[in-house]
């Protein structure tokens, strides 16, 4: 089995590896050189303004080059829902998905991953030996915490960046009216209840009712279920006295998908809001993401809320505070589980991430010779032994 890095190199019997250069190159260029990549490229997406190059360990060519760069040896990588919609089209149009196939067909998926550093450029920050965790590149990574578990450390990066990033711009707004979390039992809601918690929000999530006493021990004021047949959400929250209180609500859960229409959180959650409250919404329709790029372009446009782009450039901030959280006791990714990389576990752990089922996050244990023997009670059940799955 070949053996990933991040910035990123693979081997096979002799060193040889791929790193990320603004040049101009393909995958059939690589292919060439090295077919064995064929199953790397699943895991990694290819920028739009990145391309690959080959390189080769007595190649004098990992130097300084734009800025420092970092070599390191992938021990876990995280999977994230935008990667299985990624694979399978969510942002096209219906009539578009036949087309979808050949467009992905052999491209790379996939962000967040944690592993040693082999070779690091002089001013990068970093030594061999150290454990790190976050996105390429060099400034999307962070030292990993001692106590944190390679896998742990895995799940932590794409999630764990965009909630502190968005959440940055709401603090004012967490005391003392309370914020509203919904889908807290995800990958990414399980980190946002965490993170409102640990900067003084009082916090209440919004969950399936097999997944209350997880979510209740993620420090939240209170947790209701949004599948309750005796009750409707709305007569949960109403009985509970927040009819007009919250001035933050996290939607962790809205997407293009089908099944998330009939629950139109948005429009339901109107009355519970105050007047001057902020809609946090991570997904939407392909309408929505339009319009977030071209607002991002600087062009405003009426009607469409206060909308925010993630930042991962230079994201290694978000990445230390997060690990500085979690040394403190404030913030425990979870693990839903662990999957080999072979064809059939990778296969199995965007299957769990589809099923919207997990508990925390899904991790792919990558380098299987390395992978941590030290296990983290927290990784194998969440507090309180509560299940992994929904």
């Amino acid at each position: 089995m070949t053996e990933p890095h991040a910035r990123v190199t693979f081997r096979r019997n002799q060193e040889a590896g791929v790193r990320i250069e603004r040049v101009r190159a393909s995958w059939k260029d690589v292919e060439k050189v090295w077919k064995p990549w064929r199953r790397a490229r699943r895991l990694w997406r290819r920028g739009r303004n990145f391309a690959w190059s080959i390189w080769s360990s007595d190649d004098a060519s990992l130097r300084m080059r734009e800025r420092p760069r970092v070599l390191v040896r992938v021990r876990a990588a995280g999977v994230n829902p935008v990667d299985t919609k990624w694979l399978y089209g969510d942002k096209v149009c219906a009539w578009m998905t036949g087309l979808v196939r050949s467009a992905v067909e052999g491209a790379g998926v996939g962000f967040d991953f944690s592993g040693v550093v082999e070779r690091a450029d002089e001013g990068s920050g970093f030594e061999i030996g150290d454990e790190v965790f976050g996105l390429v590149p060099s400034d999307m990574i962070a030292l990993k915490s001692n106590k944190m578990t390679f896998r742990q450390a895995a799940s932590i990066g794409l999630c764990g960046v965009s909630v502190t990033q968005a959440l940055d711009q709401f603090k004012s707004k967490f005391a003392p009216s309370p914020a509203l979390v919904i889908g807290a039992s995800g990958g990414l809601g399980h980190m946002a209840c965490q993170i409102c918690a640990a900067e003084g929000a009082r916090v209440v999530g919004v969950c399936s009712r097999a997944n209350l006493e997880y979510v209740r021990s993620l420090g939240v004021e209170a947790a209701f279920p949004y599948d309750d047949d005796a009750e409707t959400l709305e007569q949960h929250l109403e009985r509970a006295g927040y009819a007009g209180t919250f001035r933050i609500i996290i939607d962790t859960v809205t997407s293009n998908a089908k099944e998330d229409a009939r629950f139109d959180y948005e429009s339901r959650l109107r009355p519970f809001a105050t007047k001057d409250a902020s809609y946090v919404k991570f997904g939407g329709t392909p309408g929505r993401w339009a319009m977030a790029h071209i607002i991002r372009l600087g062009v405003p446009l009426r009607g469409v809320g206060a909308p925010f782009w993630i930042y991962f450039y230079q994201c290694d901030r978000q990445l230390r505070y997060l690990a500085d959280a979690f040394d403190r006791g404030d913030f425990v990714p979870t693990v839903a589980d662990s999957f080999p990389f072979t064809d059939a576990g990778v296969r199995d752990a965007f299957a769990l991430v589809r099923s919207r089922h997990a508990v925390g996050k899904v991790v792919i244990d990558v380098d299987v010779d390395h992978t941590d023997t030290r296990t983290a009670a927290s990784e194998i059940a969440p507090p309180n032994g509560v299940a992994r799955r929904a």
